[in-house]
């Protein structure tokens, strides 16, 4: 038998805390406009901006910075979402117990870039495991780039993951693979 998706109102449509995207673009979207209207704890701030848009989400919990470079769309957008709901209700939904208990080791900060397209299917996979991992540890911060709209000499693949400046891992790569790598430093 086969679930049929969970309608964008109804996952939004939780209790919690304020949330806070600011967004840097030039018009602001009808989408994000859109997800506000659904969650009432979300709140909206457009910063005109000519350069290239940028989105940064804050929780009112300790977690690490994150920030989206690039249109966030096609399957970025669920990637946002959850984000967004994760940030409110305060429950990261970690593919192990274990990602907590490896993060709470890192004593020293550590930046994570998610480069990904649109399009690519591990792409959503990759920016959820570094974004809980943000969410996990105020001593990550991550941003996910789009690697059309921003790109890198490093990055001759989606998804591409550069901690501190260094490529750690291109193509898919699980969410506890990638703590141990930013943990590492490497």
């Amino acid at each position: 038998m086969s679930r049929s998706p969970m309608p964008i109102e109804d996952y939004l449509r939780v209790g919690g805390d304020t949330v806070v995207v600011i967004e840097r673009a030039r018009e602001p979207s009808a989408l994000l406009a859109r997800i506000a209207g659904l969650a009432p704890w979300l709140t909206l701030i457009h910063v005109p901006d000519e350069g290239q848009a940028r989105l940064r989400a804050e929780g009112r919990r300790p977690h690490g910075e994150i920030t989206f470079m690039g249109p966030v769309e096609g399957r970025l957008v669920e990637v946002l979402v959850e984000l967004i709901r994760a940030l409110s209700t305060g429950q990261i939904p970690f593919d192990t117990p274990a990602t907590p208990g490896l993060l709470s080791g890192l004593a020293q900060k550590r930046f994570v870039g998610v480069h990904v397209t649109a399009s690519c299917p591990y792409c959503p996979t990759v920016a959820r495991a570094a974004l809980r991992l943000a969410l996990g540890s105020p001593f990550v911060d991550v941003a996910v780039i789009r690697a059309d709209h921003a790109p890198s000499p490093r990055v001759l693949a989606t998804p591409s993951v550069i901690v501190d400046g260094e490529l750690v891992a291109t193509g898919p790569v699980g969410e506890y693979a990638l703590a141990e790598r930013v943990v590492a430093g490497r």
